[in-house]
């Protein structure tokens, strides 16, 4: 099975800073007074080195690795519920490297739960549904992530491939004109992959 060769949105990696970022924000003050200490690691402590860890680690793609610490982060239940969403959403975008697309599924749908307004979780799961070659619902999420950011240039390029999947060109060009318009320096992903009909289609569910 080739690997999996798109990363469907730009919180893909950029979100990998704000897991940890976010959990500085909630977690960080309880480090300050233990900075010097002795005293053995808190949970939460604990949970915000695997965030980091788990941010670069997705930053270096390795993505194995990745998805050891975010599940370490994730073993904190007292996350707060959209820290959580960000965590599950990066998890699920290292588990697509790693063609666990069913996995990935998972992941998208619980952080969808959580936070029915991140767009980018509906469009990681859009294309991972594209992967499964399952267009209907991945042009389902692909409409409710652009209803959610309609200028995302990423949520375009998967709502184009989905179109194309489908054979609708016509459609499929019109999403990605208008990512470039949106974005000059947008890439496709015809443009991103070479011979990309033979990788996708020796992709099976």
């Amino acid at each position: 099975m080739p690997p999996f060769f798109h990363l469907p949105f730009p919180d893909a990696l950029q979100g990998a800073f704000r897991v940890a970022s976010a959990a500085l924000l909630v977690l960080g003050t309880a480090t300050s007074g233990r900075a010097q200490s002795t005293e053995p690691a808190e949970p939460q402590d604990k949970a915000m080195e695997a965030c980091y860890r788990a941010s670069a680690a997705q930053q270096q793609g390795r993505h194995e690795v990745a998805i050891s610490f975010y599940n370490q982060c994730i073993a904190w239940t007292e996350l707060p519920p959209e820290t959580l969403a960000l965590v599950l959403s990066n998890r699920a975008t290292s588990r697509q490297r790693t063609n666990d697309f069913k996995g990935a599924l998972r992941d998208y749908g619980e952080a969808i739960e959580i936070d029915p307004d991140r767009a980018n979780a509906y469009n990681g799961r859009c294309w991972t549904y594209a992967m499964l070659r399952r267009p209907e619902q991945a042009l389902a999420d692909c409409e409710e992530s652009l209803r959610l950011a309609p200028d995302d240039p990423y949520a375009l390029d998967s709502r184009a491939l989905v179109h194309w999947l489908m054979s609708r060109d016509e459609l499929a060009r019109a999403d990605l004109e208008r990512a470039r318009a949106l974005n000059p320096s947008f890439r496709p992903w015809q443009e991103r992959f070479k011979d990309f009909e033979k990788m996708f289609f020796g992709i099976g569910p």
